[in-house]
């Protein structure tokens, strides 16, 4: 578990949360790498929303098939045999790609609504981890909805991974001094070190200087801008690039509308510490 009381920042458990409408070859591959660069045990959890499998058995219900010309009738059974066939696909393939970095996993399923079941399984683990834009149980996962709830409800860093990206490249984190930053700064020191790569740490001005001088270091895009805001996220997004970027769940950063849905656009991985 994570070690508060010693002042450092320590992943023994990660929970990757994968898609249950088809489970993908790419986040599979990523949150192995990330629990092998860890040194941590995986557990993977794929949510089943129940009540789908209830939509099911209505005679009126209808899905959309790729490469079929129409709506065809969405049936209980071969929905649970489509779904079992998936779960085991993604077993193989954990097994293997496990076996080959020395990562102690499982893989288990869930049926429970997304949201409250993250919040509830995520307390069990150290880190949670979830594939940005992901559908769980045929249901996207709502940046601006369903991050701020599981935000409010844990108090575990969540680690969000752009579609077919691993987790990599330059570490930067926020220190933001209108809220405790330092597990956002151990976070980075701590990814840093285990993934070998260079921290930088972008650090606001002062409230008087605010206005002369742009949010970020001196590395960031010239010109000035505000503290808040959405021109001030897209530009640090822009610095980050599709490097790592850590900063406090509670961060001013993240206060303005739509925040949680240009994270979840980003090409950076995102790491939000509580």
């Amino acid at each position: 578990m994570a070690a508060e009381t010693t002042g450092s920042f320590e992943i023994g458990r990660v929970l990757a949360v994968l898609r249950a409408s088809s489970v993908s070859p790419d986040i599979l591959a990523c949150v192995v790498d990330v629990a092998a660069r860890l040194d941590a045990e995986l557990e993977a959890l794929v949510l089943l929303d129940p009540n789908l499998l209830t939509l099911a058995e209505l005679p009126f219900a209808l899905q959309m098939v790729p490469h079929h010309p129409g709506p065809r009738p969405l049936r209980r059974n071969e929905l649970e045999l489509e779904f079992k066939a998936i779960m085991g696909g993604a077993r193989r393939r954990l097994e293997t790609l496990a076996a080959a970095r020395g990562v102690r996993w499982s893989l288990r399923t869930l049926h429970a609504r997304p949201v409250e079941a993250l919040v509830a399984a995520a307390e069990q683990a150290d880190l949670l981890v979830i594939e940005a834009g992901a559908r769980l149980a045929g249901r996207a996962i709502r940046p601006h909805i369903a991050l701020p709830a599981l935000i409010a409800g844990i108090s575990r860093p969540v680690l969000l991974v752009p579609p077919g990206r691993r987790a990599g490249g330059p570490i930067y984190v926020v220190a933001d001094p209108g809220v405790d930053s330092v597990r956002a700064l151990q976070a980075a020191r701590c990814l840093a070190r285990q993934f070998a790569t260079q921290l930088t740490v972008l650090r606001p001005p002062p409230e008087a200087e605010r206005h002369r001088h742009p949010p970020l270091d001196a590395r960031a895009a010239a010109g000035p801008g505000p503290l808040t805001g959405a021109a001030a996220l897209n530009r640090l997004l822009a610095e980050v690039g599709t490097g790592i970027l850590v900063m406090p769940a509670l961060s001013r950063w993240l206060e303005e509308p739509g925040a949680f849905d240009r994270l979840a656009r980003a090409a950076a991985t995102i790491v939000l510490t509580r």
